[in-house]
């Protein structure tokens, strides 16, 4: 009877546990990632954005692409396979992977995805000189990356632990193999693309830790891997797109609120902000402030600034940023001099305002306050000494 109880609670745990993840369940455009919001209004800044970097910097005449290279298990392994490089087989089924110690037992190589007698040298070069065998190959992207005619790769080869890799990433060329970074967690569900940038390609990696994921990204000069400058510097570096365009997330700022007894701020927030690549580095979209007089210009700004009086908010500033993103900062004080701090972000479009949700919201759907509004402050800049700012707000 115990037992039986026990399983009709342990059912009735699961039942209910589905119907509170359904009803709580955000709406369409809520997003776990900068670069996945689903909006109309995530399209226009694109759009936009695309547009200022094109006409702010001198666009390469090579297409714009992100590529991945993503690991997959050989299916109907032989025991008969051959050992020599050019029979060996590849395609792009699967994700799951591999150890070198059974490539080096059995001569067998497991698909990558990769139809290229250059990459195929080099996954044997990883292979051999692999310190640990019993590491799992997780990830082998293969790529001219200096494009000076030679390949390299960068592999990540570890242990998972069910939800992230305990591992290192190794850098590989026809000399031998370096490890670059080791000792790590980094995640797998990503793919680890590579972001081609017209002159070079940048391979990025996420290096994840208990209140997120750190983006690091190397390429290459001359045969030699390098850390790039934007390496380390925020959280979930993502493109926008096919374009020049990429978000990047500060996620070492608590303010989301004031407690005037000790005058401290608390509560972790996670802000999205916008970068955009020149042709030869990062550069942020910095913000400018402007007043509500210069905001109300704009096609709904009115319906803003009443939706935050409604719920007891006042605006702290209003910043605008070179691709046509507003964000109104607002705070909400109550009787004791604690405070709660909001901000919405919209983008500004032939006039008009539409919302841009870009980590999350705080309550459900029915509330279109708390539905669009995120916790924090945001600055006129997350990366000061890369942030370039608009000469003035472009509506008169």
């Amino acid at each position: 009877m115990k037992k039986l109880l026990a399983v009709i609670f342990f059912t009735a745990a699961i039942l209910c546990g589905c119907a509170n993840s359904s009803e709580n369940t955000p709406g369409p455009a809520l997003s776990d990632g900068p670069a996945h919001v689903e909006t109309a209004a995530a399209a226009k800044i694109e759009q936009k954005t695309s547009a200022d970097t094109a006409a702010s910097a001198e666009a390469s005449s090579e297409p714009v692409s992100e590529s991945t290279t993503s690991a997959g298990p050989a299916e109907g392994e032989t025991e008969d396979a051959a050992s020599d490089v050019d029979d060996i087989v590849f395609s792009d089924d699967g994700f799951e992977f591999s150890t070198p110690a059974d490539l080096r037992d059995e001569d067998l190589i497991y698909q990558f995805g990769i139809d290229d007698e250059n990459a195929k040298k080099l996954i044997e070069v990883l292979f051999e000189n692999t310190a640990d065998p019993e590491e799992k190959l997780y990830d082998f992207v293969a790529d001219d990356y200096d494009l000076d005619g030679s390949y390299e790769a960068f592999a990540v080869l570890g242990e998972f632990n069910g939800f992230e890799i305990a591992g290192d990433i190794y850098f590989v060329t026809d000399e031998g193999v370096e490890k670059i970074n080791g000792e790590k967690y980094y995640l797998d569900y990503d793919r680890y693309p590579v972001f081609d940038l017209g002159d070079r390609k940048l391979y990025r990696v996420w290096h994840v830790f208990t209140t997120g994921k750190s983006a690091y990204v190397y390429g290459v000069k001359d045969g030699k891997w390098y850390e790039h400058e934007i390496s380390q510097r925020g959280q979930d570096l993502e493109r926008m797109g096919l374009s020049d365009n990429f978000t990047i997330v500060n996620g070492s700022d608590y303010d989301s609120g004031y407690f005037a007894d000790d005058n401290s701020t608390s509560g972790h927030t996670w802000k999205t902000y916008y970068l955009y690549w020149n042709g030869e580095e990062f550069r942020e979209y910095g913000g400018i402030e402007i007043t509500e007089e210069q905001f109300l210009k704009c096609e709904g700004a009115q319906h803003i600034l009443d939706l935050a009086e409604e719920n007891d908010c006042f605006v702290s500033n209003i910043l605008y940023r070179g691709n046509g993103l507003i964000n109104v900062n607002l705070t909400d004080r109550d009787f004791y001099g604690n405070e709660n701090y909001y901000y919405f972000s919209l983008i500004l479009d032939d006039g008009k305002l539409e919302y841009l949700r870009t980590d999350g919201n705080l309550s459900s759907q029915d509330d279109e306050f708390e539905y669009n509004v995120c916790s924090g402050i945001m600055y006129p800049a997350f990366l000061e000494d890369i942030a370039d700012y608009p000469e003035s707000f472009p509506i008169e």
